[in-house]
């Protein structure tokens, strides 16, 4: 998880993983770890957390399912991000959301 990550020279979701100079300073491709470091200290520090969703795994479910259809050709990819949007706008006004 964490060669992806310095690899693809982004930040882990994880603040943990990221707490350290020596996480960015681990990948040598990276023009300016100290920089990257900076970054990400300023994003844990004012960065906001997604909020938990009840159903968050029908949410998942819905998009699985509406965008292997279009996958697997059975529906075009706008006919899928359409239902997909119905669907789980019904589904988050029936979640429980903890902010």
């Amino acid at each position: 998880m964490k060669r992806y990550f310095l690899e693809a020279n982004i930040q882990p979701l994880r603040k943990s993983q990221t707490a350290s100079k020596a996480f960015w300073q681990a990948n040598t491709a990276l023009p300016s770890p100290d920089l990257m470091y900076e970054i990400a200290a300023e994003r844990n520090k004012h960065g906001r957390l997604p909020p938990r969703i009840s159903n968050f795994a029908d949410l998942q479910k819905v998009l699985k399912e509406e965008f292997d259809a279009a996958w697997s050709s059975k529906q075009s990819v706008r006919d899928a991000a359409m239902k997909a949007a119905e669907r789980a706008t019904q589904l988050l006004k029936e979640a429980d959301v903890d902010r």
